[in-house]
């Protein structure tokens, strides 16, 4: 026999779920794919292409040299 409470509980959203006569703290699928990954990487879609933008036009503090091309050759 297959424990169909389980699977229901992971549809739910929010880090409660409730089971008759008791609420526990665990964090469902849902919650964990939305709050966990979808924001940040959404936050962090906003803010790398600001940051690129302003060390594109900032000065560069290392100028190139031969030496610097054979370390990372070497590497």
């Amino acid at each position: 026999m297959a424990n169909t409470t389980m699977a229901s509980i992971d549809d739910d959203f929010g880090p409660f779920f409730a089971l008759p006569g008791r609420q526990n703290f665990d964090f469902t699928l849902l919650f964990e794919d939305t709050i966990l990954s979808i924001l940040p990487s959404s936050i962090l879609l906003v803010v790398v292409p600001v940051r690129i933008a302003q060390l594109w036009h900032a000065s560069r503090k290392v100028m190139r040299s031969s030496l610097q091309t054979i370390k990372i050759v070497s590497y």
